[in-house]
C-alpha cells in the first residue's frame, strides 16, 4: 500500500507482514555503495571459483606429467599446423634416442633426421595422412652413439573443427629386443624346416643305398645255394667274394652314416690352430694316393690361424685333397694347390686341382648324401656331405669352383674369424 504503512506480501498461498519502520524501496534508488559492495563479492566468488579451476588444471597437469615422466617409452606431441614444432617430449627420450629434449624443441626437423634414411618417406607419409587413432608404424632411429634401434610409433592425429590435422600426439617405443627375438624365432623355423627337408631326403636317400647291397647279398645267397647244389667249387668262390664285397660296403655306408649323425655339434673344444699344421697332418694321411699318382702337392707359405674343432677340419682338408688326388683321370701333370685368402670376417680355404673337373649343374648336387660322379672311383659319396656339415657347424659354408669337364676344380671353404657359430 505505498512506501509507508503495513504491507502485506503473498507467495504460494502464504502472507508475509512488514511491519514500519522498514521499508522497500525500488532498486533504481539503491545507493553506489550497495552496487560496489555487490560487485566486489561477485568478483570475488567468481575470483575464488576460477582460482579453485586452475588449481585443479595445475593439478590434472601435474598428475600428467608425474605418469609421462613415468613411462620408459616417448610421450611427444608435435604440431603440424601452423607451423611445425615440438610441443611436448618426456625425459624418456634422452634414455631412448641418447638426444636431449631441447635438441627436440629446438629444431622442428630433428626429429625426422635421425630416422633410417629408408624409413623417413614412411613416416612423412604417416604425418601426411593420419587421421585414425591408434595407427601405428615402424621406425629405424638413429641414436646419438650411431647405434639404430627399431621403434613402434603408436599416434592419434589431433584435428581442428575443420577437419584439418593440426598436431600428432603419440608413444613411441623401443622394440629393438622384441625384433631381434622375432627374427631369432624366424631363423628358428626356417632352420626347422631345412632340417625336417633334410631329414626326409636322408631316410630316402639311406632306404634306397642300403638296399643296394643287401640286394646284392640276396642274389648271391641264392647263386651260392644254386653253384652249390650243382658241385660247381670254382662259382662259389666267387659267390663268396661279391658277397663279402656287398656286406663291406654296407658296413663304410653304416660307419659314414654314423659319422656323419655325429657332427651335429662341435665335440671337441673349438680353439685358435694353425691351417699349415692341420694342411701338413692331412698329406700324411693321403699321402699314399699322393704318391701313386705321383701328384705335385704346392702349399701356400705363411697360411693364417682358424678358429675350430681340429679334428673335424683335419677331416674335411683330407677328404677335400683325398677326393682331388682321386678325381685326376688322365691328368699327365696332376697339380694339387692349397692355400688360404682373407676376405672382411672369414677365411677362405681352398684345395684346387687340374683333374677332371666339375660341370656346373653338379656344383650344388655333389655335397648331397651319396651323390659322387663317378661310381668307379670308389667311397659311398657322403665325405662331401661330410664336409659340409662340419663347415656349417663351424659357421662357415663350402662351395666348388669349376668351369666344367676336364677344367679342374677348386674345392672352398670359408671359416669365420673367431669362436666359431655353436
Amino acid at each position: 500500500k505505498g512506501l509507508f504503512g503495513q504491507t502485506n506480501l503473498q507467495k504460494a498461498s502464504r502472507v508475509f507482514r512488514i511491519e514500519p519502520p522498514f521499508y522497500l524501496t525500488p532498486l533504481f534508488q539503491l545507493s553506489a555503495g550497495f552496487w560496489s559492495l555487490s560487485l566486489l563479492v561477485l568478483g570475488i566468488v567468481f575470483w575464488r571459483k576460477r582460482q579453485r579451476s586452475l588449481q585443479l588444471i595445475r593439478e590434472s597437469e601435474e598428475r600428467l606429467t608425474r605418469v609421462t615422466e613415468s613411462l620408459d617409452d616417448i610421450v611427444f606431441r608435435y604440431r603440424i599446423h601452423p607451423a611445425p614444432a615440438c610441443e611436448f617430449v618426456n625425459s624418456a627420450v634422452a634414455e631412448i634416442t641418447g638426444y636431449q629434449e631441447q635438441d627436440f624443441y629446438a629444431d622442428p626437423s630433428f626429429f625426422t633426421s635421425i630416422i633410417h634414411p629408408d624409413d623417413r618417406q614412411a613416416f612423412e607419409n604417416v604425418v601426411r595422412t593420419a587421421r585414425q587413432p591408434g595407427s601405428t608404424a615402424n621406425l629405424r632411429i638413429r641414436r646419438a652413439d650411431d647405434i639404430t634401434i627399431w621403434t613402434e610409433l603408436r599416434y592419434v592425429p589431433i584435428l581442428d573443427s575443420s577437419g584439418r590435422l593440426v598436431a600428432v600426439e603419440g608413444i613411441l617405443r623401443d622394440v629393438s629386443a622384441r625384433r631381434e627375438a622375432e627374427e631369432v624365432r624366424e631363423n628358428l623355423i626356417a632352420e626347422l624346416e631345412a632340417k625336417t627337408a633334410e631329414l626326409e631326403r636322408f631316410t630316402y636317400t639311406v632306404s634306397h643305398d642300403l638296399k643296394s647291397p643287401l640286394i646284392t647279398i640276396k642274389g648271391f645267397v641264392g647263386m651260392l645255394e644254386r653253384d652249390t647244389v650243382e658241385g660247381r667249387p670254382d662259382r662259389v668262390a666267387d659267390d663268396l667274394a661279391r658277397i663279402r664285397d656287398a656286406a663291406t660296403k654296407m658296413h663304410q655306408l653304416l660307419d659314414d652314416l654314423l659319422e656323419l649323425s655325429r657332427i651335429g655339434r662341435i665335440i671337441n673344444e673349438p680353439s685358435e690352430l694353425p691351417l699349415a699344421d692341420i694342411v701338413n697332418e692331412a698329406l700324411v694321411l693321403v699321402a699314399g694316393r699322393i704318391e701313386e699318382r705321383g701328384i705335385q702337392i704346392e702349399v701356400e707359405s705363411q697360411l693364417p690361424n682358424v678358429f675350430g674343432d681340429r679334428l673335424r677340419l683335419l677331416e674335411v682338408l683330407q677328404n677335400l685333397i683325398d677326393n682331388a688326388s682321386k678325381f685326376m683321370g688322365g691328368q699327365a701333370n696332376p697339380r694339387i694347390a692349397i692355400g688360404a685368402e682373407q676376405h672382411e670376417g672369414v677365411t677362405v680355404v681352398y684345395v684346387s686341382d687340374n683333374g677332371i673337373g666339375v660341370e656346373p649343374r653338379y656344383h650344388e648336387k655333389i655335397f648331397g648324401l651319396f651323390e659322387t660322379l663317378d661310381p668307379k672311383g670308389g667311397g659311398t659319396g657322403i665325405g662331401l656331405a661330410l664336409c659340409k656339415r662340419i663347415v656349417e657347424v663351424h659357421g662357415g659354408r663350402i662351395w666348388v669352383e669349376s668351369e666344367g669337364a676336364e677344367q679342374g676344380a677348386s674345392f672352398k671353404f670359408s671359416l669365420p674369424k673367431g669362436q666359431p657359430a655353436s
